[in-house]
């Protein structure tokens, strides 16, 4: 990555969801940079696929970030660019109209476009999911492009969370609201009338359900102790947080499949072998 502009505080941040009203800013900040004749802030708006993410940083700090991702022939090319401080300059004028308009930015920067989905089990289209969980998904896949693996972890985590709680909603099971992502997926395998099938026929698939319980368990652990979740000092390495994202993937996709077709199903009273 390489930032431009940078203001006060901590200078690390991590990128989360773009936000819209980049849109809208936009061609304020052109009709204002327009009108006292800065033609290359202008030029480095239009050149480059700009947009604003929500951020935070080590310190749990929210701010603005304006960001850039690029291929890697154009991220070369940009830096190339920059080599006289024209482009940063040009930059800084431009964060200064968009604070003008009432808006702080505090960073601006661009990241290298990088192939992140090696090695990685493709995202799960989901029936039953509700807005946060469409958006926790799209903010990982974001997160995985802008600040990579471990970045993601933490809104893969939401993501499996909310769509077992609209599980449970759609078979009439309401969770309490500090319900965590372990004790919803062992309600999910008590109450769910397919799960309760399940466990007098097939023995083999209900192990490996209950090793996803362990599963589950870590990375709930993970995201609390290695990612961006919290300010936390040591964060997953690449390898284990695609491991983590693949597991989460794969059960998502286990229960759509399962799932989706049985929204009508009730739950059931009988006892389970849920450990």
């Amino acid at each position: 990555m390489k930032t431009f502009v940078t203001g006060s505080g901590a200078q690390d941040f991590s990128l989360l969801s773009p936000t819209e009203d980049w849109a809208a800013i936009r061609p304020n900040v052109i009709r204002l940079l327009k009108a006292r004749g800065y033609d290359a802030a202008i030029d480095a708006i239009e050149k480059y696929p700009w947009q604003m993410h929500d951020a935070t940083n080590f310190f749990g700090d929210d701010f603005l970030v304006l960001h850039a991702s690029l291929s890697m022939e154009a991220y070369v090319e940009i830096i190339e660019k920059d080599e006289d401080g024209q482009l940063s300059t040009a930059l800084k004028i431009v964060s200064h109209a968009i604070q003008e308009l009432g808006h702080y930015v505090r960073f601006i920067a661009v990241s290298p476009i990088q192939d992140s989905t090696r090695g990685m089990v493709s995202e799960p289209e989901l029936k039953v999911a509700s807005t946060t969980v469409e958006q926790a998904l799209a903010d990982a896949k974001n997160l995985l492009i802008a600040s990579g693996p471990a970045s993601a972890v933490d809104r893969v985590h939401t993501a499996i969370h909310g769509y077992i709680r609209s599980i449970l909603r759609t078979i009439g099971i309401e969770s309490s609201d500090t319900a965590g992502l372990t004790e919803v997926f062992k309600l999910l395998r008590s109450k769910h009338k397919v799960f309760q099938r399940m466990s007098t026929s097939d023995k083999n698939t209900e192990k490996i359900l209950h090793g996803m319980a362990s599963v589950i368990d870590s990375i709930n652990t993970l995201r609390n102790k290695s990612s961006i979740a919290h300010p936390n000092e040591r964060l997953l390495q690449d390898p284990e947080a695609i491991l983590a994202i693949n597991v989460v993937r794969t059960l998502l996709h286990y229960l759509e499949s399962k799932i989706a077709d049985n929204t009508k199903d009730s739950p059931t009273s009988g006892s389970s072998s849920i450990r």
